[in-house]
């Protein structure tokens, strides 16, 4: 993909180059591939078996399994970086569209939290109670902002009493566009 190149400035009556012209059609392709989305950046991950989550433990979500990794957005284990390559020339920062789901254990003791962590502080959180005799299918979606080198990962809290799995488990997170 071509990056943007300040074009350099022109007079009245000059002639110019085939580089001249070359800068600007990689900026309006660049600019054309910016607006469309085209240059999609992202990735999905699931983990394959359960987990157990220790009751009143934050439990990070290791992932075993990529859908799509456009960028290498995730090698191994719970953190997903954001690559230098999602943020685009010229911009520092950009927000990401995060969404992830995880199933529960039937219990119908305490509550079922899971939540986005972002550099290690939470960022947002979907809790509810248990339900007995039901899983608990859990989704949370939000967005966050980003620079190059930012961890996101997803963490399962659950207070039963004791220790539940925690299965079904997904995470997508998505370049949604530059901020800064």
């Amino acid at each position: 993909m071509p990056t943007f190149t300040t074009p350099p400035t022109f007079s009245s009556g000059e002639v110019l180059t085939a580089a001249d012209i070359n800068v600007l059609g990689d900026d309006i392709s660049y600019l054309y591939q910016q607006s469309t989305q085209v240059a999609f950046y992202g990735t999905r991950l699931t983990a394959s078996g359960s987990v157990s989550a220790t009751n009143n433990t934050a439990t990070d979500i290791a992932w075993d399994a990529e859908t799509f990794d456009v960028g290498s957005w995730w090698s191994s284990g719970a953190a997903i970086t954001v690559p230098a390559i999602a943020v685009p020339d010229g911009f520092t920062s950009i927000v990401l569209l995060v969404t992830a789901r995880a199933r529960f254990a039937a219990n119908g003791t305490g509550s079922r939290t899971v939540r986005f962590l972002k550099d290690g502080a939470t960022w947002s959180q979907n809790t509810t109670t248990g339900i007995t005799g039901e899983q608990l299918d859990m989704d949370i979606t939000d967005f966050i902002t980003a620079v190059s080198g930012t961890v996101v990962k997803l963490q399962a809290v659950q207070s039963s009493g004791g220790t539940l799995d925690v299965s079904n488990l997904r995470i997508s997170v998505v370049r949604f566009a530059a901020i800064s």
